[in-house]
């Protein structure tokens, strides 16, 4: 059943957000009614984090008459690799009937019917945990999800990334992730993907789990090789986002210049300044 969101408060937390059998919470922050079409983000925070923290990574003005933007942080289940269902902070190894894809589709549902939604406008973008989330969502939801963010993140449909998975023998993980499909536009959107060096790993009970750098590195080609426009951020200090790209200015930047539905103005007109020397753009052949 709509479940009514009530759109003349800009901030708030709503829990018992029914998906399927379950409840789910999340923190939304939501434009005044207009009549311009509205942008819709999906943040996903990293192991270990809060929505209530992390719903500081991206907070835009909702009200940019040129951009207005409803922002989502949805809160994990807190799972784990022996939990039911399995996974580490989301259900981020996939699955059929995966509960945080359900979730997105339900919220979308529901802002659908209190805004005109901007279809070449929906985005994700996530750290850690959170940005394997993302992937998830753009390898699940292709037609919907153009560009997304990706701060340390991993494609647990490309072979090689998972091979690169130290899965301890104590949690023997499926990985079910969707085949990678053509983009819902041969030239538009984008992936912002960004690593931070030899010490962007990551380590479950004391045992090496994955090493981000080195995913994010074989993520590149394996992106390209499905058709998309890549945007890959390097930095030096571990794991944790990007300093140049964790701002406001530069990820709605990057979201409102890579629609679904056009080219990446980036390849011909370069990187914004604060970019340039740290970020290359990928183009598919």
């Amino acid at each position: 059943a709509h479940q009514v969101m009530p759109v003349r408060r800009r901030s708030w937390n709503h829990s018992g957000f029914v998906v399927g059998d379950g409840e789910r919470a999340f923190h939304a922050v939501l434009p005044e009614p207009t009549d311009t079409p509205v942008a819709v983000v999906f943040q996903f925070h990293g192991l270990g984090d809060t929505t209530d923290n992390f719903k500081q990574a991206f907070t835009p003005n909702p009200n940019d008459p040129d951009w207005p933007v409803v922002v989502i942080t949805p809160t994990s289940r807190q799972l784990m690799p022996w939990s039911d269902p399995v996974g580490l902070e989301w259900e981020m190894f996939g699955g059929p009937d995966n509960g945080e894809i359900a979730m997105v589709q339900a919220v979308l549902g529901c802002l659908a019917r209190d805004y005109t939604l901007d279809r070449a406008h929906l985005h994700a973008l996530g750290f850690s945990a959170g940005a394997i989330q993302t992937n998830l969502v753009h390898s699940a939801m292709p037609e919907v999800f153009a560009s997304t963010l990706a701060w340390s993140g991993a494609w647990f449909n490309d072979p090689e990334q998972v091979d690169g998975v130290n899965v301890p023998d104590t949690f023997p993980i499926a990985f079910d992730w969707p085949d990678l499909e053509p983009p819902r536009d041969p030239v538009g959107g984008a992936l912002l993907l960004t690593r931070g060096g030899e010490a962007d790993t990551f380590d479950l009970l004391g045992q090496p789990l994955i090493d981000f750098d080195a995913s994010v590195q074989l993520a590149v080609p394996f992106l390209l090789d499905a058709g998309r426009t890549v945007v890959e951020c390097v930095h030096d200090r571990g794991h944790q986002p990007h300093p140049d790209v964790f701002s406001d200015d530069v990820i709605a930047a990057f979201f409102q210049d890579h629609p679904a539905d056009a080219p990446s103005p980036w390849v011909d007109d370069g990187l914004p300044g604060a970019l340039g020397s740290s970020c290359t753009v990928h183009t598919p052949e």
